[in-house]
């Protein structure tokens, strides 16, 4: 059965909506009113006659038609009974955000588990939880969220994972620090039924989606799990985030979702089987996906950096050595036209320091032409530019970067913001994304998110 009701349904019932601001049947009916879902909203509540506008019905029976996805969120208790009344009605498809299940480990919870599965068996449903938050879907705008959510902008990355912060905190933190576009998030919660396995196929196949990542606490069946990265990293760049590669961490995901974490060494064995990249907190995860998400793959290891600072540029030389890229010489030619900006005594190599050239160029022509001359360099596979904003230096890098990606369409471009205060960096690097480059806070995390991509290009090769 089609994952697709769970991002792109026509009709969603909000199974627990309620009028008290905070409550999380509120938050998910007042993300889908105001995010602007396409499709119909059907709040469920006995007590109230309409929520935020939308007419409500004492329960599933009332529903004109039966809804393609129903979110329940209603106390544990009352699930196996709310969850019976949507597949009475004709419903396939649910999420359950309430937790208390598999994730405490007491017997109630088990046995309310095991009683939610054994409806959905006999109902042929699919469920997404519970202990889940659910979807988001930038195109449907569908959000299950039980927390405000600003809207995320539209693009090729998808990810998921057991944890309710990828549709809480980190939309927000997306937002405001890492923009990328994002296309859907799922929050698998205790994978009761739709877990890693099935995400990995239906994003494969997804047209809008252009990278997976995807953070793990447990997986049941490794073979299988196995088989459909391999297919997903085949079509599409996969990042892979494992939680509970410590005997603590194990622990405290049992805890967090009933999960076995398993053997994190032979998990990591798996991923590189797969054709996936492997990395290991949050931040390397998303600095991985914004660099998918700009693309194109290097087509080697070869590195054109510049800098304003020469730390900058020893910065970039020590990253490069130890991710295993290279800094090969320019040609003669691309030395010839960084000289048309710089004063004729400056030094010239890889990586370039160009702050002797703005006193004669200024900041802007001189990232300009510099940029592009290295850029179109022959032996340079990908382009980094480490920028510190200040007074007299900030600049519209988005037509730099629009004019690097048409002379060199084939090179990955990335930015690095070496200081400068909070709203200009929030500017810049939004201005950046917007252009075709992805911007991180550090040289070494930027080159790591460029050897990473490398990496990636070199293992899809070998299957």
């Amino acid at each position: 059965m089609s994952l697709k009701p769970f991002f792109a349904p026509q009709s969603v019932a909000v199974v627990g909506a309620s009028s008290v601001p905070g409550k999380s049947g509120h938050i998910i009916l007042k993300n889908l009113v105001e995010l602007g879902f396409a499709g119909e909203i059907f709040p469920i509540n006995p007590k109230a006659d309409a929520i935020l506008g939308k007419r409500c019905y004492p329960d599933m029976a009332a529903c004109p038609a039966a809804p393609e996805l129903a979110v329940l969120a209603v106390p544990r208790e009352h699930v196996p009974a709310m969850l019976r009344q949507v597949a009475e009605k004709g419903t396939r498809h649910a999420i359950i955000a309430t937790a208390g299940f598999s994730d405490t480990g007491d017997e109630l919870g088990l046995d309310l588990e095991n009683q939610i599965l054994e409806i959905a068996a006999a109902n042929n449903m699919r469920l997404m939880g519970p202990n889940s938050i659910g979807t988001i879907d930038t195109t449907s705008r569908l959000i299950t969220s039980i927390t405000h959510n600003d809207p995320l902008p539209a693009g090729p990355v998808s990810f998921f994972g057991q944890t309710g912060l990828f549709a809480s905190g980190i939309t927000r933190w997306i937002y405001d620090s890492q923009p990328f576009g994002v296309a859907k998030i799922a929050c698998l919660g205790n994978k009761n039924d739709v877990g890693e396995i099935d995400l990995l196929h239906y994003l494969a196949e997804d047209e809008a989606t252009g990278v997976i990542g995807c953070y793990l606490e447990g997986v049941g069946d490794g073979r299988r799990f196995l088989d459909a990265a391999r297919t997903a990293a085949a079509r599409k760049p996969l990042v892979v985030l494992k939680g509970g590669a410590s005997t603590l961490g194990g622990e405290a995901a049992a805890g967090h979702t009933g999960a076995l974490a398993g053997d994190s060494e032979v998990f990591a064995g798996v991923l590189r089987q797969a054709g996936a990249v492997s990395v290991s907190d949050l931040s390397e995860l998303f600095d991985l996906l914004a660099g998918f998400a700009h693309g194109p793959l290097p087509n080697g290891r070869n590195l054109g950096a510049i800098s304003i600072t020469g730390a900058g540029c020893v910065l970039s030389a020590d990253a490069a050595e130890r991710f295993g890229l290279a800094l090969p010489e320019f040609d003669d030619q691309t030395y010839a036209r960084m000289r048309e900006v710089c004063p004729d005594w400056a030094p010239l190599r890889n990586p370039v320091d160009i702050w002797s050239s703005i006193e004669k160029s200024g900041v802007e022509e001189s990232y300009r032409q510099i940029g592009l001359a290295v850029a179109q360099d022959p032996s340079i596979d990908m382009l980094l530019m480490a920028i510190t904003l200040f007074p007299g230096s900030i600049f519209d890098i988005s037509s730099i970067i629009r004019e690097i990606r048409e002379a060199a369409p084939e090179k990955p471009v990335v930015t690095v913001l070496l200081g400068g205060g909070c709203e200009e960096n929030r500017d810049w690097t939004r201005n950046a994304h917007r252009a075709g480059a992805a911007t991180y806070p550090s040289i070494p995390r930027a080159v790591q998110a460029l050897a990473a991509m490398v990496e990636y290009r070199d293992r899809r090769r070998r299957f």
